[in-house]
């Protein structure tokens, strides 16, 4: 009789054990897809600013710095730190040649690619998420980003 509680006893024992190890390895897994969401832009800085040209794009992801251009002019963290767009001298033109272009660096990929080219100097980008009913009306928004043009009201 006492072995046969005792069996019951160290089977129990096991599957506890057993099902205590699967709940840590499920919330293991879990804990790290939740976090694994991808490099992210801490911040950045334009050093030496020289005048309508801009200066060198630099950006911090996981505490290590990368310049990623050498003539920006304004710069914006979006989609929660996995992209950087930054504005540029070569737009379309305009004006005493003012226009100026926009640009988005991909994080995870290191990829940049040309967006927009513009006649105006662009002086606003906004997270979509951060746009009011009335911009996002005025089709200030886009999948990602919403932006505002000298002039703009």
């Amino acid at each position: 009789m006492m072995t046969r509680h005792l069996n019951q006893f160290l089977i129990l024992l096991i599957s506890l054990v057993t099902l205590n190890g699967l709940f840590l390895l499920s919330a293991a897994a879990q804990t790290k897809r939740s976090s694994s969401g991808g490099p992210r832009v801490t911040k950045f800085e334009i050093r030496e600013p020289r005048t309508h040209i801009g200066g060198a794009l630099y950006i911090t992801v996981g505490g290590q710095e990368r310049k990623i251009h050498d003539e920006a002019i304004a710069s914006w963290i979006i989609n929660d730190g996995r992209q950087v767009i930054y504005s540029s001298t070569d737009g379309a033109g305009g004006f005493e040649n003012k226009g100026q272009s926009l640009r988005i660096y991909h994080v995870k990929t290191r990829h940049t690619q040309k967006i927009l080219s513009e006649y105006f100097g662009i002086w606003q980008v906004i997270d979509n998420g951060t746009l009011s009913k009335e911009e996002k009306a005025r089709g200030l928004s886009s999948s990602t980003f919403g932006m505002r043009f000298e002039g703009d009201a």
